[in-house]
């Protein structure tokens, strides 16, 4: 292995800034994959190099780190944003 190129990570996706001595890869930070940790996940991905696959519905993204859902799409709702406002609005105002 030549030890002589320095190999650099960057500060945001990568855990340290230097790499791996022996594989010459960054360690990447949840959200982050790649062989610098320089690519963000994609759309429907999160975690450690991106390998979970996101549980939000109605074409609502997630959280490339930890999941979590956004509710971005109107009239959507709940922890994956499986409910209709409208039906969320109607269990609020009518418990029996």
């Amino acid at each position: 292995m030549d030890c002589s190129q320095n190999c650099t990570c960057p500060e945001i996706g990568a855990w340290n800034v230097h790499c791996e001595n022996e594989t010459g890869l960054c360690s990447c930070q949840d959200g982050y994959h790649g062989q610098n940790c320089s690519l963000q996940c994609e759309n429907g991905y999160f975690g450690r190099n991106c390998s979970e696959k996101c549980m939000c519905q109605n074409n609502s993204p997630c959280s490339p780190v930890n999941g979590a859902c956004n509710c971005s799409s109107p009239g959507w709702t709940g922890d994956f944003c499986e409910r209709g406002r409208a039906y969320s609005y109607y269990i609020q105002n009518h418990t029996d």
